[in-house]
């Protein structure tokens, strides 16, 4: 159940459902009518035409339509060069189809007697047993019909039908109670006073104050009880009256060729479901003059079935199962724990960092596929003004390399932070926001000395990107979470800058002199040729070199590297 504050969403509660609600949520208006979406036919589509059978497991009348934009007279109305979309049909002149609720309306079965739901009797609260005061073995041993199955000596009651019962009711009067136990365990519930049974509890409590195991179990059912009360559900609500079924839009169907289809594995179970309840109903019908054996049978069946939906335990030939609802709410990858409480985050992304000694200490070097993925709805916000693009086309456009959106990429990260974090945060400087530069490459390029604060390495260490959208978030990331200000430990007061072996290194390999590369050795009288020949690849790192040398008007060359000009014009800049 979702709560909602006028405008605002509140968030989500989970509540036994009501059976009326489930109407609700199935009914639709059409026409100043009401139309209510039992499903009625285990049937799914016709395979001939590809279209969903009426009252089916796809009928469009309960799950809404298939196809959008088309009509009755099987035209579609919308121009292929324009895009444009109509609301009416030209041709006869009638709305056409929009599927907008195909996702989110259900539908539901009405069964023909009440099942108990496996949850409320295995699960951890044990709410059937709690209620009805009876061992959930025995309760199993009811629902499933086990008093005629397991003893070959009560065969002889399968031949007996409701005339020979009515002649002979005192006498078989506890044969009834395995016959009928669903429809009794739900009258049971049904008129179960919780106000009346919560005082009679308490009653219990004052009196077994020795049995410290019996007062445990009557405490549990005044909790139960209790949270009965203050969410206004009735008991009878375990049992369930109506199946709820999904919508179609989430179990679909596609066509492959040769009128051959795929269609989602939990309409199979649905289809045998709706199969044995019609079945029960036939049964029941005949119930007078049949014997008991059939509707039994098709009573355990179906209860069988519907926990199969809820816990899978059937396997089919193939070794393959049905769907059930229990993977979608227990787990690491449940809809609950993976979806609705996972730490994902749409503008963030993550990355193997690499050292790179172009970059100024305050910068962050963000690869151009982590970046384009970041800022995509800034760009097709762009490309929507500036070119009358579709939002399609546009984002297309973007995923190509081109060099327009490399310069609308680069105005976009000028004014930007970007927070970077090293995972695992075990303190505030393992958190810290750069200014990106677009680089090229899949690594985050990353300034050597701020690895101290990060405790991170170059081999192989990971981290993640967020790119901050509030003004508030922006406002921090560019104050208090600013590289700058993490240059003193907050822990010594000493500074985290340290001479790491990369510089060390570095230093060391520009440094030393390779007298093995001394043929086709350069002379040059200015030091800019040095740098001109060395960005046009004449030159490398490691070749040696002739400099013009003045000293005490004393010309003078002198051999060295091109590794130790290029330390001398950093040395000279810094």
């Amino acid at each position: 159940m979702i709560i909602y504050n006028n405008i605002n969403f509140i968030g989500l509660k989970l509540n036994i459902l009501n059976p009326k609600q489930i109407i609700k949520w199935s009914s639709i208006f059409y026409k100043d009518k009401i139309i209510i979406g039992e499903v009625l036919l285990p049937n799914t589509i016709n395979f001939n035409t590809g279209l969903p059978i009426l009252n089916g497991l796809f009928c469009e009348k309960i799950f809404d339509y298939m196809y959008i934009w088309d009509c009755n007279c099987n035209k579609k109305m919308y121009n292929i060069n324009n895009f444009s979309l109509f609301l009416y049909c030209k041709f006869c002149k009638n709305k056409l189809k929009i599927n907008i609720n195909r996702k989110y309306k259900l539908g539901f079965i009405f069964l023909n007697i009440p099942i108990l739901h496996i949850w409320y009797l295995t699960g951890p609260l044990k709410i059937a047993s709690l209620l009805l005061n009876k061992n959930i073995i025995y309760l199993k041993f009811l629902i499933y019909y086990k008093y005629f199955f397991n003893n070959i000596k009560y065969n002889q009651y399968f031949y007996y039908n409701k005339l020979y019962f009515k002649l002979n009711i005192n006498k078989k009067y506890n044969i009834i109670q395995y016959l009928f136990s669903h429809n009794i365990l739900y009258k049971k519930l049904k008129n179960l006073n919780l106000l009346i049974e919560l005082l009679n509890n308490k009653e219990l409590l004052l009196t077994n104050k020795n049995n410290k195991f019996y007062q445990k179990y009557i405490y549990k059912k005044i909790n139960l009880i209790n949270l009965f009360i203050i969410n206004n559900i009735k008991p009878n609500w375990i049992f369930l009256d109506l199946l709820p079924i999904l919508p179609a839009g989430l179990r679909p169907y596609f066509y492959i060729n040769n009128n051959m289809y795929i269609i989602s594995s939990i309409n199979e179970n649905y289809r045998l479901i709706i199969l044995k309840n019609n079945k029960l109903k036939y049964w029941l019908y005949l119930r007078n003059n049949i014997f008991f054996i059939f509707e039994i049978i098709e009573k355990r069946l179906l209860q069988q079935l519907i926990d199969y939906l809820l816990i899978n335990k059937l396997i089919l030939k193939k070794n393959n199962t049905f769907f059930n609802f229990k993977k979608t709410f227990k787990g690491k990858y449940s809809i609950i724990k993976y979806n609705l409480l996972g730490k994902r985050v749409d503008f963030s992304g993550r990355s193997v960092i690499t050292v790179n000694p172009t970059i100024i200490y305050n910068n962050i070097g963000l690869p151009y596929y982590i970046s384009i993925n970041l800022f995509k709805p800034f760009l097709i916000n762009i490309l929507k003004y500036n070119f009358k693009f579709n939002i399609i086309f546009n984002s297309l456009l973007i995923n190509k390399n081109l060099f327009i959106i490399q310069k609308f990429l680069n105005k976009l990260l000028q004014n930007q932070f970007i927070i970077v974090n090293r995972a695992p945060t075990l303190h505030r400087m393992n958190l810290q926001s750069f200014k990106p530069l677009l680089t090229e490459g899949y690594s985050l390029k990353f300034y050597p000395l701020g690895c101290s604060s990060f405790n991170a390495d170059f081999d192989g260490d990971q981290m993640s990107v967020f790119l901050s959208l509030i003004k508030t978030s922006k406002f921090e990331s560019n104050l208090n979470l600013n590289f700058d200000r993490n240059i003193i430990s907050p822990s010594n007061n000493k500074n985290i800058y340290k001479n790491l072996q990369y510089y060390k290194l570095g230093l060391n390999i520009l440094l030393v002199l390779n007298y093995n590369k001394l043929f086709n050795i350069f002379y040059f009288n200015f030091i800019e040729k040095v740098y001109e020949y060395y960005n046009s690849n004449i030159l490398f790192i490691f070749n040696l070199i002739w400099i013009k040398y003045i000293n005490n008007n004393k010309v003078f060359y002198v051999l060295t590297s091109v590794n130790r000009v290029i330390i001398n014009l950093y040395m000279y800049i810094y």
